[in-house]
């Protein structure tokens, strides 16, 4: 994948061709091979999601930096199936302490106030009742 500073110029034929490859491999693939690819896509996923910073702007101006977030998944052929993966992948993360009901495990906000003359500025009149 190109970096995003890059310009990239693919012909159409070039597209079609990557597209037939790419379904050609789906379907060349089992059913435990698609679910081992999406499995390894979703921890990079997550090893992604809890190295970055996300930035967050509140209505009142206020700014959020949240860091360490992460997420619980489950894969099956059902949704029952499915359903039960993620309870059996939430409660490992909970005997490995990295989630917690109703804590941040790992996880760090930081907020950042916007200077007052700025909030003044873009403050709403509001008229009180007598």
């Amino acid at each position: 994948m190109p970096a995003r500073s890059e310009t990239r110029i693919v012909s159409p034929i070039h597209d079609r061709r990557f597209d037939m490859d790419r379904r050609q491999r789906v379907a060349d693939m089992s059913v435990e091979e698609m679910a081992d690819e999406l499995r390894a896509r979703l921890e990079c996923a997550r090893t992604n999601l809890r190295h970055r910073s996300i930035r967050v702007q509140l209505a009142n101006g206020t700014t959020l930096r949240i860091r360490g977030a992460d997420f619980s998944y489950g894969i099956g052929r059902t949704s029952e199936e499915a359903e039960t993966c993620l309870r059996s992948h939430k409660t490992e993360r909970e005997t490995r302490g990295e989630v917690a009901r109703g804590q941040l495990c790992g996880i760090t906000v930081s907020a950042e106030l916007l200077p007052v003359d700025l909030l003044m500025e873009t403050a709403i009149p509001v008229r009180l009742p007598r």
